[in-house]
């Protein structure tokens, strides 16, 4: 028979779930309680996070109708609910991220580079690391300078326990722990690891700014961008016109003159 209190906690968690329109399901593993406490509190006006037993969980995610999720459930498992889309709240979460140091077996997220300049090594066993790993180094002031900078990790690669110690000990975290957003349930879809890379979207949107403008400008079509533009060719262009069927404007008229005292100059006049 399941215990009353388990009974009134999926209640409870199904109820929370309702009140929102968005749900979420993230990892807590090797979330520092910390900063854990930190992101409620500086996302409390549009952040819910859950936790419990995974089987609560679940249990009250198929009450509330979110039953597609329970497979998503991993690790230490919790419920992000929100009012605010993922993918805009992906970006939040994200910048409240903080730097760490990584585990062996952690996967690299990004390349990892040792990068050229001093250490704090005095020549020593540490320079057959560096050489192991292809870090090229010399001596200066008696202490251990990098070269050049070196990938010591590729994007997607497993960071093994030599890796890892070596990136310790040079000081670089080259992992990021935060809340990340595992699996949402959209419009009865689900959608994985939800995140938006602010900095390809930004990118992206100035090589589409780049390609509308240049459209735009070949067509001669008017914009608040390219008018200025347009006008400077178009009046370049009507000037030359004037120069070479030898109109008298303004403008040509200075530079036609120009033309004709160098031509009598060319003749001896």
């Amino acid at each position: 028979m399941v215990k009353e209190w388990k009974v009134k906690k999926v209640e409870e968690i199904a109820g929370e779930i309702s009140r929102y329109k968005y749900v979420m399901v993230t990892d807590m593993t090797g979330i520092p309680a910390k900063q854990l406490m930190d992101i409620r509190e500086g996302l409390r006006d549009k952040l819910r996070i859950v936790m419990s037993k995974k089987s609560l969980l679940s249990r009250a995610l198929e009450k509330a109708g979110y039953g597609p999720l329970v497979n998503e459930l991993k690790g230490s498992p919790a419920l992000l609910l929100s009012n605010e889309d993922p993918f805009s709240l992906s970006i939040t979460l994200d910048k409240k991220k903080v730097p760490s140091f990584a585990k062996p077996g952690t996967i690299a997220g990004e390349d990892i580079y040792v990068r050229a300049g001093p250490t704090e090594f005095a020549p020593g066993p540490i320079l057959s690391e560096f050489g192991k790993f292809g870090i090229k180094t010399k001596i200066e002031g008696g202490k251990i300078n990098i070269v050049k900078d070196a990938l010591l990790v590729k994007k997607g690669e497993e960071i093994n326990e030599e890796k890892a110690s070596l990136l310790k000990k040079l000081g670089i975290m080259p992992v990021k722990l935060g809340l990340k957003i595992i699996a949402t349930l959209l419009d009865g879809k689900i959608y994985r690891d939800v995140h938006v890379d602010v900095k390809d979207y930004e990118k992206k949107l100035e090589e589409a700014h780049s390609r509308a403008f240049s459209l735009a400008f070949n067509a001669n079509i008017l914009t608040k961008e390219t008018s200025e533009l347009l006008l400077s060719e178009a009046h370049s262009q009507a000037l030359s016109l004037a120069v070479n069927a030898k109109i008298y404007n303004e403008e040509s008229l200075p530079i036609l003159l120009s033309l004709a005292n160098a031509h009598a100059s060319s003749l001896g006049v």
